[in-house]
């Protein structure tokens, strides 16, 4: 069993994908992973045979956001995005924002 890290505000090493996230170099690899995935998933919503019928969207475990971004661009019609990640420092569409489009 391994002891928990001295600073309170480092991450556990098993825990997060990303381990500092004032890492520029970090969130760049994290962000092109985010659009790798959903790339491969098909885009976003690609399970919603019409997705433009949601005008609210919630991306919980957000990281930098991309996911939420990407929705917003691909579907202008979401008139209420939020998300919500455990980091405070997290790239706009992240972090506990919502934006609207009303």
């Amino acid at each position: 069993m391994s002891t928990p890290p001295t600073d309170p505000r480092r991450e556990h090493p098993s825990t997060y994908f990303v381990q500092d996230r004032s890492n520029e170099e970090e969130l760049t690899r994290l962000q092109i992973q985010d659009q790798m995935i959903t790339a491969g998933m098909g885009g976003v919503l690609p399970e919603q045979p019409d997705p433009t019928i949601f005008q609210r969207v919630l991306d919980v475990g957000c990281g930098t956001g991309g996911w939420l971004i990407e929705a917003a661009k691909t579907y202008p019609a979401l008139a209420h995005r939020s998300s919500q990640d455990l980091s405070g420092n997290v790239p706009a569409g992240g972090g506990g924002r919502e934006q609207s489009n009303a």
